[in-house]
This record gives structure tokens, sequence and C-alpha cells, in this order.
């Protein structure tokens, strides 16, 4: 048996509320990761790495779902209803940050999260989405976050 696997990262940046937060508040909205699988295929995403411009070091709650949700607008309560739950794949809390000074990135290893996108929602079944809760109460002065999902594919 001839065994390959694929990697790659996916690279997303993503706007932000510049005001305070509120704990439990949406950081982001749903964006779509497309080809994050080959056709029909699965993956496991492996590390989740935050690019925070503004120095804040916030947990950032990570959840991937198969199909695109509601969560609740930005800077408000993240509000997932029960058929969206049932959407989720896997949630990762970023919550180690290295202190740059100027920045800080933050990064979550080993996730493990094997995801398989419904083959009937977006990029012909290849896509799954991210959105991001916070417990803690980061300002975002600059807007925006760069978030980069490691994934190995097979």
């Amino acid at each position: 048996m001839d065994a390959r696997v694929y990697d790659n990262v996916i690279e997303v940046e993503v706007s932000v509320d510049t005001a305070a937060h509120a704990a439990a508040d949406t950081v982001f909205q749903p964006i779509e990761l497309a080809d994050i699988t080959n056709p029909g295929g699965c993956a496991v995403i492996t590390s989740v790495v935050v690019i925070d411009y503004d120095d804040q070091g916030s947990e950032l709650d990570i959840l991937f779902f198969d199909e695109q949700p509601t969560v609740g607008a930005n800077n408000a309560a993240f509000n997932l209803s029960d058929s969206w739950a049932e959407h989720c794949i896997g949630y990762v809390a970023v919550d180690d940050y290295l202190d740059l000074a100027q920045n800080q990135i933050g990064q979550e290893t080993n996730c493990g999260i094997v995801i398989k996108p419904d083959p009937n929602n977006g990029d012909e079944g290849r896509s799954v989405w991210m959105a991001a809760l916070t417990p803690d109460t980061p300002t975002y002065e600059g807007g925006r976050l760069t978030i980069k999902v490691g994934v190995l594919r097979g």
C-alpha cells in the first residue's frame, strides 16, 4: 500500500472590531477555509497560530464547523444555537502566547482534530468554517489578526 500525505498551512487575515470586547464576545465571523481536504476526503488540523498585532495576548477559542454557522455579531455575545452546535467538528483554545513587545504570537500544537467537510456545502465539499470568541476582554485597536491553520491531508 502506498500512503501519501499532503500538508498545507491555510493563512487567513481576519478583521476584528476595534472596540473593547467583553468576555464571551464573538471576535470574528465564520470564515471559509477552502480546499482544506482533498475531494471527499478527511484532514487533520495539527496546529493553529495567531498573530496578534495589538499585543493583547488574549485567549481565542476557535471553533470549526462543517458548514457556515450563525454565531452572532462581532463584539457581541457569541450565540450558537443547538442546531448549529451539531455542525461543530472541533475547537482549539489558543491561550499560549509569546510576548514580543509590540505584538504577540499564540499557538496550539498537536491539535489532532479530524475534520470531514459536509460534501453538500461550499467548495465541492472541501471547505470548513472557523469562528472565534474570547473569554477575555481584549481591544484590537488595529482591527486585524492573522490565523494560520496547519493541516495534514491524505
